[in-house]
């Protein structure tokens, strides 16, 4: 666990290295240089040095790995359904009945 004081508060809180892992490997930033962790007390954002968390998040490579690995997987998954979804409804909407609207509009 990474233990972290708050810059407001001052209350200490820890943070999971597997948690911190994935969400940095989601960023759209390569090398980010640091995480901003909420503060589970008053809620402000604090800036978490990734060069102090390094050591921390070396020892649990392999489980963030496999976390990204889910997540990918599950985001695949999700991406395929959304794409048979719709087009099973543009099947289904194929021919659309017109609007009555010119039909009032010429009589």
């Amino acid at each position: 666990m990474i233990h972290h004081t708050c810059f407001k508060c001052k209350r200490r809180f820890e943070l999971d290295p597997v948690f911190v892992g994935f969400e940095l490997s989601k960023l759209k930033k390569k090398n980010p240089s640091h995480y901003q962790a909420v503060c589970p007390a008053c809620r402000s954002i604090n800036k978490v040095s990734v060069e102090q968390m390094q050591a921390d998040l070396d020892q649990v490579a392999d489980e963030i790995q496999q976390m990204i690995a889910d997540y990918e997987a599950q985001k695949a998954a999700a991406k395929t359904e959304k794409k048979a979804k719709t087009k099973t409804g543009k099947k289904a909407d194929t021919k659309s009945p017109k609007s009555r609207s010119r039909k009032r509009l010429k009589a």
